[in-house]
């Protein structure tokens, strides 16, 4: 059960860490994965932040390419 928290823990965190601004790139989520993930989460977790057809709907593609975030911050 501590590795299950701990990998799902860590995805938590880059994507918490992601959506702390409102417009990022890919580049920007690339290196936060390869950053604070472990080594093969660079294989699939860029592909399930990054709008596509089998993302997670964190972000969506705005102007200039960017990646706006879909949630909102709740002070």
């Amino acid at each position: 059960m501590n590795i299950f928290s701990e990998i799902y823990g860590t995805y938590f965190r880059i994507a918490a860490r992601l959506l702390e601004n409102e417009v990022t790139d890919e580049k920007t989520v690339h290196e936060t994965v390869l950053r604070e993930g472990f080594r093969d989460s660079v294989l699939f977790m860029p592909q399930k932040l990054i709008p596509s057809g089998e993302d997670w709907g964190l972000f969506r593609r705005g102007n200039n390419n960017m990646l706006r975030r879909i949630t909102k911050k709740h002070l």
